[in-house]
């Protein structure tokens, strides 16, 4: 065989460790590739191209602007109004999600300046229900105050609590509390937030709220239970938020829905100087970036550049700054808006989807109908900030855009290689065989958990010293590729050398459980079967030896009780006996049934039956093994016994037929002296004996002939569908005469449906026959003789009885044996044959033929299936 050398261990050397290269290198610089997308360069977009005209820098500016566009709103938001004054959020504008117009159209609106500083430091919300109630008054509508403003106002008697006195009676007066007292207890409840729900201190009746004319100023009074915020500030014209939510109709029992839009104008102040400040950052001096925003509407400018500060000339400020280095100018049209910045992937850089996503951010934040918003940047750089930053680091960056094709090459070195090992794992040069090393011996499941359990831990270790960002990250993926190349190709290649040499599921640990599992169900199934036998007997045992196991561990106890350590050692060593006495008991008792068995199937007929021997031992196995050669014995004594009787019937059919010559040539030569007309009486008389004898030595010839054929089974039948009743008539009508003669009166009772049965017309015509013969030859003359089909369900039955002029005295059955007769003195003409050939005819179609005798009574009965019904 030729020498394959490409399978050589050099060979597959030399490619393993170009693997554990080729993928620590991949991870490498797929790590330069991400490290690159981190910050925003694209090398495969950015590759070789210089900042300013890379999707980079375009990035970078797209940010400031977004943040310059939600900077300016903001910064307009915050500065006062025309005429100096400070603006203010209206909170039903707030909730209504409208449009925010700065003025007070509610009566509960907030300064901005007072919001500013209110949000600065956060806001608090009040904890406890029992801070604030609600008053309901006597129109139904609502009285918002502050729970030690109420207690105040009861001290001063500002408010009366008048306790009711049948109240007080039943409830206060009993646990010693005075009305005082009790008002005080009420007051505490109050304070406690405890009257939250729906019902308050007057809905039960515990007492009223009055003024000091006695009047009563609210129907009921209970905590408020929604949030609240503590007010740090005022709101716009009044003292505090409850004020405006007692005497402004539209605020009144909308304290919930206040709240939560104070807390919602808090948070777009708080918003508003996060944006505001953010557009600070961009101050003329720190930023080579310039931007211009001019609304010719409301004729104002925004810029941070002071030389384009004047609204007038902001046409030549737009020129301007156009030339001065990269820039883009948005307007309200597509058509109007530029740039020099380059778009990725378009060859004309003043159109595209970044010209369409610029003024779509435009239009949003600044909501203008006309505007010219225009950024430019110096690409000089000449002031140190993000961007200036952002060009020296891509500068630095971008030499390792080759990264990623370095990568992809050396990825399909790796996948080469694979394909090349996976072609040679397990194959050597001299041979076609799969060779096995010790770890491809271990089970697969195992295997296969080891090597990723030590890759998971080596990934671990060295994920601890791994930082994104960090210079030493392509270092230690280096090494991260190398631990994965060496465990994973452990790892694969053991896999596909099991495969090549079949042994990925036979050496499988999962296997290896199923084979015990199914071990396990086999043996319980085993016990089970063992159990189904003679059930009540192995219960027996079981009771029996369960008894003296209780009995022996009781005794022992006894005499070890003293020491637990003794006691422990002796119960499990007679524990493993007594299941090992147990298993033997209930197994030997399964042998004992087997054998029983096995005698009950031989003495049914089941002559051939062997008895299993595979499951018993000794003296079991021996009987077992005696018992089946009796079965042969019987066997051997049965088949001789049907040996004999075919040699029987042989010699009966033989004798038969060399009888059938000459009594043929006796007949014919009586047939010829007939013919020569005799006129002596006596010789004529002579001639008409020997005819008759030899006519009924022809008939006891054919039926001894046809007895041995019917009970051997060799006659062909023709099956088909007959009506039983119909041929029953039929034969009735021929043997009408002869009853007739001797006497015989018929009685015949049939049903009027068809009696369909399947069997052999012929056949079935000679077993009515012989029937009716039997009983025109041994009936008693002068008698009845009765006839009558019944159809029982799925059988159809005829019977026919009639008395015997002779005594019947000899068993029912022993009537259908051969050659036997009714009349013992044997002087009638019957030959004993034809009730066991119609026996024989009838089993042989498929029915039943069953003989009654009753003293003189005589009965023959035939049943089929009924044919209609199968």
């Amino acid at each position: 065989m030729k020498r394959k050398r490409y399978r050589s261990n050099l060979a597959k050397t030399v490619w393993v460790i170009t693997e554990h290269v080729a993928l620590a290198a991949a991870l490498v610089c797929g790590v330069i590739f991400l490290e690159l997308l981190s910050k925003g360069i694209n090398p495969f977009v950015d590759g070789g191209r210089p900042y300013i005209q890379s999707e980079f820098f375009t990035d970078q500016v797209y940010e400031d602007a977004f943040t310059i566009l939600r900077g300016i709103p903001q910064k307009e938001l915050l500065a006062p109004t025309d005429d100096g004054a400070q603006k203010v959020i209206d909170l039903w504008e707030i909730w209504e999600g409208a449009e925010i117009t700065y003025e007070n159209t509610s009566g509960l609106a907030y300064s901005m300046e007072d919001l500013l500083a209110w949000s600065e430091n956060g806001w608090e919300q009040l904890e406890n229900w029992g801070e604030v109630l609600i008053c309901t008054k006597t129109d139904g509508s609502y009285e918002y105050i502050y729970n030690s403003d109420f207690e105040e106002k009861v001290k001063e008697e500002e408010l009366v609590l008048e306790l009711d006195s049948k109240y007080w009676e039943n409830n206060w007066k009993p646990d010693g509390y005075t009305k005082e007292e009790a008002v005080n207890k009420i007051l505490e409840f109050l304070k406690n937030g405890e009257y939250t729900g729906e019902t308050g201190i007057t809905q039960d009746g515990i007492c009223s709220v009055k003024n000091k004319k006695g009047e009563i100023l609210y129907s009921d009074i209970h905590n408020y239970s929604g949030a609240m915020i503590k007010e740090e500030y005022a709101p716009v014209g009044a003292e505090s938020m409850l004020d405006v939510l007692n005497t402004e109709s539209r605020w009144n029992k909308k304290a919930g829905e206040a709240i939560e839009a104070l807390e919602q104008a808090l948070e777009h102040a708080s918003g508003a100087r996060r944006e505001a400040q953010m557009l600070d950052t961009f101050q003329e001096g720190n930023t080579n970036l310039t931007y211009l925003y001019v609304n010719p509407d409301e004729k104002k400018l925004y810029t941070n550049r002071s030389e384009y500060e004047r609204y007038e000339t902001y046409v030549n400020a737009v020129s301007q700054m156009k030339e001065q280095g990269s820039y883009i100018l948005v307007r309200p049209k597509l058509s109007e808006c530029e740039t020099n910045l380059y778009v990725s992937g378009n060859e004309n850089r003043h159109q595209g989807t970044t010209l369409r996503q610029w003024q779509h951010v435009a239009q949003g934040e600044l909501g203008a109908e006309d505007y010219y918003f225009v950024i430019c940047v110096d690409t000089e750089f000449p002031i140190a900030d993000a961007l200036a930053d952002d060009a020296v680091r891509y500068q630095e960056l971008i030499k390792y855009s080759p990264a990623a094709g370095v990568g992809i090459f050396f990825l399909f070195v790796f996948f080469a290689g694979l394909i090349w090992l996976t072609v040679a794992a397990g194959r050597k040069p001299e041979d076609e065989e799969i060779h096995l090393n010790a770890f491809d011996r271990w089970y697969t499941e195992i295997a296969v958990t080891s090597v990723f359990g030590v890759w998971l831990s080596l990934m671990a270790v060295c994920g601890r010293f791994l930082h994104f960002g960090d210079d030493e990250m392509p270092i230690i993926a280096g090494v991260m590729g190398l631990f994965t190349a060496a465990l994973f190709l452990t790892g694969y290649l053991s896999l596909v050398r099991r495969i090549k040499a079949r042994t990925l599921w036979s050496n499988s640990l999962l296997r290896q459980i199923l084979k015990i599992v199914g071990c396990f169900f086999r043996k319980c199934g085993e016990i089970l079967e063992l159990m189904s036998r003679n059930t009540s007997g192995k219960i027996k045992i079981l009771i029996v030896l369960g008894a003296f196991f209780v009995l022996q561990f009781v005794t022992l106890m006894c005499f070890f009780s003293g020491s637990a350590s003794i006691s422990m050692f002796f119960f499990l060593l007679l524990a493993a006996a007594d299941l090992c006495l147990l298993g033997y008991a209930l197994y030997h008792a399964d042998g004992n049934d087997r054998i029983l068995e096995g005698l009950k199937r031989i003495t049914e007929g089941e002559l051939q039956y062997k008895i299993p021997t595979e499951k018993l031992k000794g003296d079991q196995k021996r009987m077992a093994e005696y018992i089946s050669r009796i079965g042969d014995g019987l066997d051997a004594a049965v088949e001789s016994s049907l040996k004999n009787e075919r040699m029987k019937t042989e010699l009966i059919t033989n004798v038969s037929h060399d009888i059938k010559t000459p009594l043929t040539s006796i007949i014919n030569y009586v047939d010829l002296l007939k013919k020569e007309n005799f006129t002596d009486p006596k010789i004529c008389g002579y001639l008409d004996v020997l005819e008759a004898k030899a006519m009924r030595l022809k008939k006891l010839t054919e039926d001894v002939v046809e007895a041995s054929k019917a009970s051997t089974g060799n006659i062909t039948l023709d099956l088909t569908d007959l009506d039983f009743g119909e041929m029953i008539h039929q034969v009735i009508g021929e043997f009408e005469e002869k009853f007739q003669e001797k006497g015989l009166v018929m009685m015949v009772d049939f049903p009027v449906e068809p009696c369909v049965i399947r069997a052999d017309g012929q056949k079935m015509w000679r077993v009515l026959e012989n029937i009716f013969n039997n009983v025109l030859k041994y009936a008693m003359e002068g008698t009845r003789v009765y006839a009558e089909t019944k159809i029982e369900d799925v059988k159809i039955s005829f019977s026919l009885k009639n008395i015997s002029a002779q005594p019947l005295n000899i068993p029912a059955n022993e009537l259908t044996e051969r050659f036997i007769r009714g009349d013992a003195s044997r002087n009638t003409e019957g030959s004993g044959l034809g009730l066991s050939i119609a026996q024989s005819l009838t089993t042989l179609q498929g029915g039943e033929f069953q003989i009654f005798v009753d003293g003189d009574l005589f009965k023959v009965t035939i049943r089929f299936s009924r044919e209609n019904m199968r």
